[in-house]
């Protein structure tokens, strides 16, 4: 008979100060096809349950009722959904459960779950007091499937502060997609099981890169994503070179640059490489200048690599032909002057540049490009065709970089020019009345400012669009003369944007403030309307629809129109991440005042007041309503709780988007009548950008 195992002693868990109450050993959990079971049906619990069943696991749900996006849940079947309180036989029937997550909003359920969980020895994540629970849950970001991040994983935990692991998660992802970071694998992907099949040699990824006018700043994002992630880069001479010195030892790099009448490998050549280093396994990115498809041979490159079976991704680049023109404050069209430019290779004289002028209009801008050994031919051949010999004509050479030098001349004297100055190579060459803008804004190389979001369609033919774009939204802000309310709203911006990668999101503001709810529908072809304001109130039922009509009427698309973001449960919830932050932990003796701004509107604060009342007994003492205007003031709500028996201790949270002079108001006050104010806005919560997006959903 075997030896019977002896009964394991009971588990004790240490006691730790709560500063020292924290998970010591990070590990990654396969949750694959195991059962996990989470407790309670609100928002909180919705959201733990979308993030174990993206890793794989069976999900049961245990909660009397659901709230509205567990219900999704349920219904869809993702979540199997048990309507029952808590019960210790949860943990192990139908099977036991290889992890715990408790979000009832509840304490005494929670505490319940964790003991339970504890004495069975099962991991138990609990969400409204961290330093109670046995695992944590990281801030976690992920690198997209295809792309040079695919299979990275980062989990950041912030020592008991929740928005500081956000913040630093978002470092992190930030750098993973900008490719600041080593993201490159280095090792072969293993395989799971012992016996590792035998799998066909692995081909590796080519992309062809377009790496802008020379400036390493205005390579594109994807451009430096897929460059950090390369084994191989063939480097031409004109891209931004300074990249490659941020480059691992280890990473190979192929120097095919050309100079004028210089080749010292060919494009066959080239082409070759490409597909050997390829086919050998290694991820290549073929550097080059401006655009690979605008005169930059990339498509012989791409139909290369098809032919032999090899996968190639274009990455576009800023073209030369237009950037540094405009670095020299030349834009190629202008109103009043042209409304359309020509670029073409000047390499072998102006023969390309006449065909491609044959049915432009004469005002036509004509951008020349590899043109300064046969400009006197070019320039002859123009002026033969009829262009005019005054025709204004600009070298701009070694644009965007510390040599950038603008010469201005005419179509008769351009040759001699160029010669008289030492004009060089690589040089655009600008032909058309446009030149004259360089002498009214000269060099605008130094001018760096942010590129605005446009519209993904263009507005030809969209006149009378008549249903919304929903993939774009815009925010519409009441606005402030203080810029800290800008910064909030940005912060919400930011927020939604990481929740909705792949939807346009918009800011516009009704005053004080730039861009207009019209400015921004001068860029976009429709969309939705999200008012960022917390209450139906006046600005809700009057500015918002008449700001939607005024962006309908411009003509380039409709608007739907979403309602307020309150009162509602989500925002609660956001109110509860301010309070967790600030480590207030729930008491059924505190009471929590949520602060108004006001309005001329007294339902719209007695709602707030109703919805905030039903918080009541989830662990809180009661939750009530004060205002600057339209509703109770703060010492009169203070006083009446402070009558209440049942109330030890007052918490004021301002009910605000962002941060400003009301809030400043609202922090004095409540010094003046001696209770605590919570710190933080509602522009820091994930919860308030997930109840955007909700009120996008439904927007009408």
């Amino acid at each position: 008979m075997p030896e019977a195992l002896p009964d394991r002693p009971p588990h004790v868990v240490p006691d730790r100060a709560p500063e020292q109450a924290r998970p010591d050993y990070p590990l990654a959990l396969d949750l694959n096809g195991r059962r996990v079971l989470v407790v309670g049906g609100g928002p909180v619990a919705a959201r733990r349950a979308r993030g174990l069943l993206d890793a794989g696991a069976r999900v049961d749900v245990v909660a009397p009722e659901l709230g509205p996006e567990m219900t999704i849940l349920v219904s869809e079947g993702a979540v199997r959904w048990s309507p029952v309180a808590f019960r210790v036989a949860d943990l192990v029937l139908p099977e036991p459960a290889w992890l715990v997550h408790t979000a009832t909003g509840v304490p005494d359920v929670d505490a319940e779950v964790m003991r339970a969980a504890d004495a069975q020895r099962v991991w138990c994540v609990r969400a409204d007091l961290a330093s109670a629970s046995s695992a944590w849950t990281p801030a976690v970001s992920r690198g997209a499937v295809g792309s040079p991040a695919e299979g990275l994983t980062v989990a950041v935990t912030g020592g008991g502060d929740p928005r500081r692991a956000v913040a630093v998660r978002d470092a992190i992802a930030a750098g993973l997609e900008s490719g600041s970071l080593p993201v490159r694998r280095l090792r072969p992907v293993s395989h799971p099981s012992s016996v590792a099949p035998v799998d066909p040699p692995r081909i590796g990824r080519v992309w062809l890169v377009g790496g802008g006018p020379g400036d390493a700043d205005l390579i594109t994002v994807r451009g430096r994503t897929v460059l950090a992630a390369a084994d191989v880069v063939v480097a031409d001479r004109l891209g931004p070179r300074s990249l490659l010195d941020d480059l691992g030892p280890d990473v190979e790099v192929i120097d095919v640059g050309k100079t004028p009448g210089h080749h010292p490998i060919s494009q066959e050549r080239i082409n070759e490489l490409i597909v050997e280093h390829a086919l050998a396994g290694r991820d290549v990115v073929r550097l080059k200048g401006g655009d690979p498809f605008v005169l930059g041979r990339g498509g012989e490159e791409a139909l290369h690599c098809l032919a032999n079976g090899v996968p190639v991704e274009v990455v576009p680049g800023v073209t030369s032909a237009i950037s540094v023109p405009a670095a020299a404050g030349i834009p190629v069209t202008q109103r009043g002057i042209t409304a359309s430019f020509v670029v073409a290779s000047a390499h072998e004289g102006a023969g390309a540049a006449l065909e491609a002028l044959r049915d432009a209009p004469v005002s036509s801008t004509l951008v020349l490009l590899m043109g300064i050994t046969t400009l006197r031919e070019t320039a002859e051949q123009l002026m033969a065709a009829g262009r005019s010999p005054s025709t204004p004509v600009a070298f701009v050479e070694s644009g965007w970089t510390d040599d950038q030098r603008t010469t201005v001349t005419t179509l008769e004297k351009a040759a001699d020019v160029a010669e008289q100055e030492a004009v060089q190579a690589p040089a655009i060459i600008v032909i058309g009345e446009v030149v004259s803008m360089h002498a009214q804004l000269g060099d605008l190389r130094g001018s760096r400012g942010s590129r605005g979001r446009r519209g993904r369609q263009g507005l030809q033919g969209l006149q009378g669009r008549a249903s919304p774009d929903l993939r774009e939204v815009v925010l519409l802000a009441h606005g402030s003369p203080d810029p800290r309310h800008a910064v909030g709203v940005a912060a919400v911006v930011d927020h939604v944007r990481r929740l909705a990668p792949s939807r346009g999101i918009h800011t516009a503001y009704l005053d004080h403030h730039p861009p207009s709810a019209t400015d921004v529908a001068g860029r976009l072809t429709g969309g939705v309307l999200v008012p960022l304001l917390l209450t139906r109130a006046t600005h809700v039922r009057g500015d918002v629809p008449v700001a939607a009509a005024e962006m309908t009427a411009l003509g380039h698309g409709a608007y739907a129109v979403a309602g307020a973001l309150g009162p509602d449960e989500l925002l609660f919830v956001a109110c509860e991440e301010l309070l967790a932050a600030g480590k207030f932990a729930r008491d059924e003796r505190t009471a929590v005042i949520l602060y108004a701004g006001g309005s001329s509107d007294r339902e719209a604060i007695a709602a707030i007041g109703a919805a905030a009342a039903a918080r009541a007994g989830r662990g809180w003492g009661p939750w009530t309503v004060a205002a600057l205007a339209g509703g109770d003031t703060l010492a009169e709500v203070v006083e009446r709780l402070h009558a209440d028996p049942a109330v030890d201790r007052v918490l004021v949270l301002s009910y605000m988007i962002a941060d400003g002079v009301l809030r400043d108001r609202m922090v004095a006050q409540a010094q003046q009548v001696g209770v605590e104010f919570v710190p933080g806005t509602l522009s820091e919560t994930d919860a308030l950008a997930e109840l955007v997006l909700v009120r996008a959903a439904g927007a009408r």
